[in-house]
């Protein structure tokens, strides 16, 4: 009896990892597409309205899944008592809690909803935000200037991460949301073309940083980055998990993996593919933004192997993880593009291992009036 138990508990387990996914059929709704419109802050009543609009047109277009922008620049969209309201609501609460009434009528409508965190990005600078509070935190130069491009802390220190956490915490502990999605988990950008060039101005190159050297237990410089970014999403996984192991765990990962002139592993340091594979965390979200037409997003996905995503991501997969492809319908818009969305969708299903699709964003959707028109292709057969 004993032995039929086992043989049952390891074939049940088997076929949880190899089971397919449902597909996910998202798309990110960043916060001024939320609090503003028509050049108006909302509040009370309007912003309740507005979010409705937003989950109606969703479920219109036949979209599944939205991920929800509720922390942006250290300053947040939800009730906290570590953090400040954001500046799209001109850092005041709306007369609610906008996050708890999201959740909601997402559900009402069988919508997932996932709170999306920029994780070190820090722009705001109001009192009871990282920036303000914590200078210290800011990524900065030899010069003591901070790093160039976005503000962001520092994945390097130990009370960046903690602090993160924190509000992570809060935010799982405090509202019923489908999935946390951590975006700017990375280190600051820049160029990889510009890479060796950094020196003169920065104090950097690839070789030797204006420190006293590698920290010991690494070989390189970049061992170290990669490894600080990943500590924060063990840390978070592990506080996530503790709280609601039922959660999904989703990063915005950078277009590339380790290929080509700007990618995630290398310019950045965000190894997506060792957190897929460790448990970490569960869903892959691309930011698959610059590939437009069905034969570049298909070559993108597969003709490239081994340079695509198939190559770094199999071992999650095989362990029950996921990958999804993030369509940038911003830069079809810009470039005269929009037509080809249902192509673009049809390379991605064609691909066979990812399993859905992520728009950016909400307000392109809006302005091209596509919800419903979308809705032909996004439910279109073959999908899970």
């Amino acid at each position: 009896m004993q032995k039929f138990i086992l043989i049952f508990a390891l074939l049940f387990s088997s076929l949880a990892f190899s089971a397919p996914h449902k597909e996910f059929r998202g798309m990110w709704v960043i916060t001024w597409e939320i609090y503003k419109k028509d050049g108006e802050f909302l509040r009370g009543d309007d912003l309740k309205n507005r979010i409705v609009e937003i989950l109606d047109n969703a479920k219109d277009a036949g979209l599944n899944a939205l991920i929800w922008q509720v922390r942006q620049g250290g300053a947040v969209y939800f009730k906290s008592s570590i953090e400040p309201w954001g500046k799209w609501l001109q850092h005041q609460s709306p007369g609610f809690d906008p996050l708890e009434f999201v959740i909601t009528e997402a559900h009402k409508r069988n919508i997932e909803l996932h709170g999306w965190i920029n994780t070190f990005e820090s722009r705001e600078n109001i009192p009871g935000t990282p920036a303000i509070d914590h200078p210290e935190w800011i990524s900065r130069d030899n010069l003591n200037r901070p790093m160039p491009g976005a503000i962001t802390l520092s994945p390097g220190l130990s009370g960046v991460r903690e602090h993160i956490n924190s509000v992570v915490k809060e935010l799982v502990t405090n509202y019923d949301l489908d999935g946390i999605h951590f975006d700017y988990i990375r280190w600051s950008e820049y160029a990889w073309s510009d890479f060796k060039e950094l020196s003169p101005d920065f104090g950097y190159d690839s070789e030797h940083l204006f420190s006293n050297g590698v920290p010991s237990g690494f070989l390189t410089w970049e061992d170290w980055r990669r490894d600080s970014v990943s500590s924060f999403v063990k840390l978070a996984s592990k506080t996530i998990k503790s709280i609601k192991p039922s959660m999904v765990i989703s990063v915005a990962a950078v277009g590339q993996y380790d290929w080509g002139i700007w990618n995630g592993y290398h310019a950045v340091f965000q190894d997506v593919g060792l957190w897929l594979k460790n448990g970490w965390i569960d869903h892959v979200m691309g930011m698959n933004y610059y590939w437009h037409t069905y034969q570049s997003m298909f070559d993108h996905l597969v003709g490239g192997c081994p340079n695509c995503w198939q190559r770094p991501l199999q071992a999650g997969l095989d362990r029950g993880g996921r990958f999804t492809v993030g369509i940038g319908s911003l830069m079809m818009k810009q470039k005269g593009l929009w037509s080809e969305h249902p192509e673009v969708v049809r390379a991605i299903r064609e691909s066979k291992y990812a399993s859905g699709f992520q728009f950016f964003s909400y307000g392109d959707f809006e302005e091209m009036d596509y919800f419903k028109e979308a809705r032909s292709f996004i439910l279109a057969s073959p999908h899970l």
